[in-house]
């Protein structure tokens, strides 16, 4: 399943996954007056226009993957690392209808919950990819 596209997928995946930590966590400690307001547009955008190509490439790798989602939905996949990537496709959903609160209500209400929310989900998707390693290295003894 591994082609040439995938790889360059995932690779964007993890790439965008840490530029989204970073410019989430410079805003987030701004609202909460930690870090001077300085630049506070700038790092909202650096994070938004990332965050949006993230979502069309994860939903990409759903798609490449629909199998191992049309398993999970016939209730046949029971293993810890199906359990993780359950939870972070739960807490992805989440995240993403969080933000659209958010947007349409405006309230910082709303944006700590999209903070936290997102945190819990990026903490899942770097153990997700950590243990991918893992597992290749596992495999090649």
């Amino acid at each position: 399943m591994k082609s040439g596209k995938n790889k360059w997928l995932n690779k964007s995946l993890k790439i965008l996954l840490y530029f989204l930590l970073i410019t989430g966590i410079v805003p987030t400690l701004m609202l909460y007056d930690v870090l001077p307001h300085s630049h506070t547009g700038v790092w909202i955008w650096l994070h938004l226009i990332p965050g949006y190509i993230f979502l069309v490439l994860v939903l990409v790798h759903c798609i490449i993957y629909r199998k191992w989602y049309k398993a999970w939905f016939a209730k046949k996949l029971k293993s810890p690392k199906t359990r993780l990537t359950k939870f972070i496709s739960v807490f992805f959903v989440l995240t993403a209808v969080s933000l659209l609160l958010e947007d349409w209500v405006s309230s910082k209400v709303f944006l700590t919950i999209h903070i936290v929310i997102g945190g819990v989900w990026m903490i899942g998707m770097l153990y997700h990819i950590k243990g991918k390693k893992r597992l290749k290295m596992v495999r090649k003894g």
